[in-house]
């Protein structure tokens, strides 16, 4: 309904695109869908709409992300291939035609994502923002609408950063910052928002990307935002003066993940200075805690997993010596011969599965000892356990 209410559907701009569908619609513009026939591909129109052409800071903005995207060329960047005025004086750009998903879309209709798929999508997100920063570009609107998933060979997790139309970027002779926020003025998402962008009159860098980063990754592991507010406002309060929930009391399960609360809650300090200097920097962090606490939850959860034995039953379980072969007596009767092999047989079975489940309890022991290690040797109960358990399977220590 909505493409046939569009009058430049099935029409051609600059003789080049066939306009072929609505991808979306925003406040200040739409996206088309189009097919350039001389090159065989479909590309992305973004046209602003015609009653925002009067509005200075609209263009301005738009104007911005044609000069941004242009200047930072990176394959986790959307590709800006033309920039035009339509016959009735519409600004257009025309870039990457994107089929996939926004990681906004995937946290809203998947599970959470497990560590190892969210370092692969972060990793990308690092590397993507670290080349716009090497340009002086800051993207200022860094929130999971815009980290664009789509496929690329048999990566279905190919990141594309969209959306620089609120970037701070120098000017070609680098004397100047060019901002399109007016001073009072209020620019970006406000759960995504770092405290000097709520301020306004403060000043934003890379850091400043580093802050909403964080809140993405927070939310993306989660599927909740670091600060509970009702409002805008609110919200601005609490990036401002409140601290955020640590990510390790959100959910039971990630109680032991410290490794990631400790660098979300370096990288969402108040005061920039207090943060990771560099993007990389912070995304280096972010990797090696992911892969910490992804280790330390497959442990818990894989000893969750296990039937709880008591001591009697493992005591029972351990494994003495195997008489299999000699504690039956072999007689010349035929019947008592089959019978003496079956024995034989059930004992040998016995034997192995008593060696399984050894092997297990020698895994719970080492979970034992790293849980141990985390909450102190002072806890009997868990000293106890790993004293029964060393016990059981045989350890000399």
């Amino acid at each position: 309904m909505e493409n046939s209410q569009d009058s430049l559907i099935g029409t051609r701009l600059a003789n080049r695109y066939e306009i072929v569908s609505v991808v979306g619609k925003g406040g200040m513009g739409v996206v088309y869908r189009a097919y350039q026939e001389m090159m065989d591909r479909h590309m992305a129109i973004k046209m602003l709409h015609s009653h925002m052409v009067t509005n200075p800071e609209a263009m301005q903005r738009f104007l911005r992300e044609a000069k941004t995207i242009a200047q930072v060329q990176h394959h986790h960047i959307v590709t800006l291939y033309d920039f035009g005025v339509t016959e009735v004086g519409l600004p257009y750009l025309v870039m990457d035609y994107l089929e996939g998903i926004s990681l906004k879309h995937l946290v809203q209709t998947s599970e959470m994502l497990t560590f190892e798929r969210a370092n692969r999508i972060f990793k990308q997100v690092v590397d993507g923002l670290a080349a716009a920063h090497a340009h002086g570009v800051v993207h200022r609107d860094l929130k999971p609408e815009n980290i664009m998933l789509t496929r690329q060979k048999d990566d279905v997790d190919w990141v594309v950063l969209v959306d620089f139309g609120l970037s701070k970027l120098k000017d070609i002779e680098g004397e100047r910052a060019a901002s399109i926020t007016k001073v009072g003025n209020i620019c970006g998402s406000p759960p995504y928002m770092s405290p000097e962008q709520c301020l306004s009159t403060g000043v934003v860098d890379p850091r400043s990307d580093i802050y909403s980063l964080a809140i993405v990754a927070y939310e993306v592991l989660t599927k909740k935002l670091p600060f509970s507010a009702k409002s805008a406002m609110e919200m601005f309060e609490c990036h401002l003066y409140k601290e955020p929930i640590p990510f390790n009391q959100v959910h039971p399960e990630l109680k032991v993940a410290t490794e990631i609360t400790n660098v979300l809650r370096k990288a969402l300090e108040k005061e920039p200075e207090n943060r990771y200097s560099t993007v990389q920097e912070f995304g280096a962090a972010l990797q090696e805690a992911l892969m910490r606490d992804a280790v330390k939850i497959k442990a818990i959860n894989y000893r969750a997993q296990q039937p709880l034995l008591s001591f009697e039953e493992l005591d029972a379980l351990r494994p003495h010596h195997h008489t299999s072969l000699n504690i039956l007596q072999v007689h010349n009767n035929p019947d008592l011969e089959k019978r003496d092999a079956e024995l034989v047989k059930l004992a040998d079975e016995k034997a192995r599965k008593l060696r399984r489940i050894q092997e297990i309890l020698k895994i719970v022991f080492a979970v034992l000892v790293v849980y141990a290690g985390y909450v102190g040797l002072n806890d009997p109960t868990v000293i106890k356990t790993i004293q029964k358990i060393a016990l059981v399977c045989g350890f000399n220590r």
